[in-house]
């Protein structure tokens, strides 16, 4: 039976990396996809996080 909903998984795991320094603010994350599944009783789980820096450079021309 599943378990949590999965934005509130996603703001821990936020909250960890930043905690863990490997973000100094969370508030940096720009972007992001998760996926919950469910395994058998007794079997071990895993959560796997990859971490990519964006190098988009975004060109806006101003307006008069």
């Amino acid at each position: 039976m599943p378990i949590g909903d999965g934005d509130n998984y996603e703001k821990a795991i936020f909250d960890m990396i930043q905690k863990k320094g490997y973000l100094a603010d969370d508030k940096w994350i720009t972007t992001g996809h998760w996926r919950k599944r469910f395994i058998p009783h007794g079997c071990e789980g895993y959560t796997e996080i990859t971490l990519t820096e964006e190098t988009e450079e975004i060109d806006i021309e101003p307006t008069n």
